[in-house]
């Protein structure tokens, strides 16, 4: 049986509410009336989410497609961002942006430049048409963000400039990335471990509290591990709750 948060009681942004709404839709096996397989119903939502994953270019993907390996510095943080906080994490993501761009622009052409794009606009098209109404701000936020980087890299891209159009592409495709089930439940995760750390012993909570939320983090680390993302973003939120964490959209 899914789980009930009172949204009259939650003091979690709504942006999280709406994560586990996407959780228990999941969890309950609902899919999409749309013929797209990216669909997912939300539970008492009128929204949809995009189930991104492979429609997006990765940075760490292109990066190994072109001969690089995933040890890299410059990837290595690209990867570890996805766990810290949205502002902190674009931050970062930033500065590999401008590492990998700057190895990737003598090895890529400018037609492999485009054909990123090509599939970062196919997401486009389907994610933008279930962003507007009901969706949460911050997801249409997200898509216009994505959109203004993709048009950015194509003016850089006719302009000669393709190191800078692959920073923007790269920008653009994470910020679609960020609502992606992986990277939300790796940003939540991070959150409730950090959380977890900060308020280790029965001075700030009780015991039963801590022991509550040392297993629903290990629930949501076994989640990762077998990529159950639903799973681990539940666990992930659930922790936090009992912390008092506000997690920042």
């Amino acid at each position: 049986m899914a789980m009930h948060i009172d949204s009259a009681a939650d003091p979690a942004p709504r942006e999280l509410r709406w994560i586990i709404a996407v959780a228990v839709a999941l969890s309950m096996g609902c899919s999409d009336s749309l013929s797209d397989p990216m669909g997912v119903v939300l539970a008492q939502e009128t929204g949809a989410t995009p189930d991104i994953g492979e429609s997006v270019p990765r940075l760490v993907d292109v990066w190994i497609g072109e001969g690089g390996v995933s040890g890299d510095v410059a990837v290595s943080a690209w990867q570890r961002s996805w766990t810290l906080p949205t502002a902190e994490g674009r931050l970062l993501r930033s500065e590999s942006y401008i590492q990998v761009a700057e190895i990737l622009a003598t090895r890529l052409e400018d037609d492999d430049v485009s054909q990123l794009l090509g599939r970062i606009e196919s997401t486009l098209q389907v994610v933008g048409a279930w962003t507007v109404g009901a969706s949460p701000s911050s997801l249409v936020e997200r898509v216009g963000m994505a959109r203004e980087s993709v048009e950015r890299s194509h003016v850089l891209l006719e302009a000669g400039e393709r190191r800078s159009s692959l920073v923007a592409t790269f920008e653009a495709a994470d910020y679609l990335l960020e609502m992606a089930p992986a990277q939300v439940a790796t940003r939540l995760l991070g959150a409730a471990e950090r959380g977890a750390r900060r308020f280790p012993s029965t001075e700030s909570y009780t015991e039963q509290t801590l022991v509550r939320v040392e297993r629903l983090i290990d629930v949501a680390r076994e989640a990762m591990r077998d990529a159950d993302y639903t799973r681990a973003i539940r666990g992930s939120y659930y922790a936090s709750l009992l912390l008092g964490i506000e997690i920042s959209n």
